[in-house]
């Protein structure tokens, strides 16, 4: 539904550009607004989510809405403690505190930043994100148990 590219600033901050995939939003009459759109709940969510993201926005990028994000590197050791550790750690504080639930927890969507002996992460691809109901209890033990399962 989507595609995301490695990019940098003008300063040179290394980013992520995220756009919707034409063929996802097609049949709607104004296509250019439909991507808009999901790319404005998705920067909603980056904002609800992880607020600390300031630099989080919509732009226009050859006439496609486009959404920057942070770059985070992909995790090169899918069973190393503390990275496990902290993906558990953001889905808990991050998601489940802010009453949210993400329902594609997988390596592609996992990243994550070094400082020092301190594993920053993040999960991105919010599309499937949805408000927590009753129903969504354990949802972080069960995201954990298939992520550690496909490591």
């Amino acid at each position: 539904k989507s595609r995301v590219f490695l990019a940098c600033t003008g300063s040179g901050a290394v980013c992520v550009i995220k756009t919707i995939r034409r063929s996802s939003v097609e049949t709607e009459p104004n296509v250019h607004e439909a991507m808009r759109m999901k790319l404005k709940k998705e920067l909603d969510l980056w904002r609800k989510v992880y607020p600390k993201f300031v630099g989080v926005r919509i732009l226009t990028l050859n006439n496609i809405p486009s959404l920057m994000l942070p770059y985070f590197d992909s995790p090169k050791d899918r069973k190393e403690v503390a990275v496990l550790e902290a993906i558990e750690a953001t889905l808990l504080h991050d998601y489940d505190k802010n009453q949210f639930v993400h329902h594609d927890i997988a390596w592609r969507n996992i990243g994550i930043r070094r400082n020092g002996n301190n594993v920053e992460v993040v999960v991105f691809d919010m599309e499937t994100v949805e408000k927590k109901e009753d129903s969504d209890i354990g949802w972080v033990e069960k995201a954990m148990t298939e992520l550690k399962k496909s490591a």
